[in-house]
């Protein structure tokens, strides 16, 4: 989802509200978290939602996953220009890589807002 982002020393706002779904398993995890031209956001802290599951379930759960962005990777600032912003799914550490979905058979939404930086 590319985004024009104005001044450097704004935040990216991130949310994505919808259904997320993890299944096909007995015990596994997996994240869904955000990144920024490829890298995942890391100031002020790293946007994600973990689902972790044990026993053979496949539930559809509606979430949201939101916070703010205004570094990435090792804290690089994000600069003003355009930015491609991603909704990932990948798996927790120490697990396999799991039956995962993102929005099944749903509205879903990644919205995108550039922000002052917290106080």
């Amino acid at each position: 989802c590319p985004f024009v982002k104005r001044e450097t020393g704004s935040y990216l706002r991130l949310t994505y509200e919808g259904d997320i779904r993890l299944a096909g398993c007995n015990v596994c995890c997996m994240r869904w978290y955000f990144t920024v031209d490829g890298a995942e956001c890391s100031v002020p802290a790293k946007i994600d939602a973990v689902v972790h599951i044990t026993g053979s379930i496949n539930h559809h759960r509606p979430g949201t996953v939101s916070g703010l962005c205004g570094g990435v990777g090792d804290g690089r600032t994000l600069q003003q220009g355009e930015r491609n912003v991603q909704f990932r799914v990948g798996k927790c550490n120490a697990f396999e890589t799991s039956d995962a979905y993102t929005c099944w058979n749903s509205a879903c939404r990644v919205i995108v807002e550039e922000v002052p930086p917290p106080q």
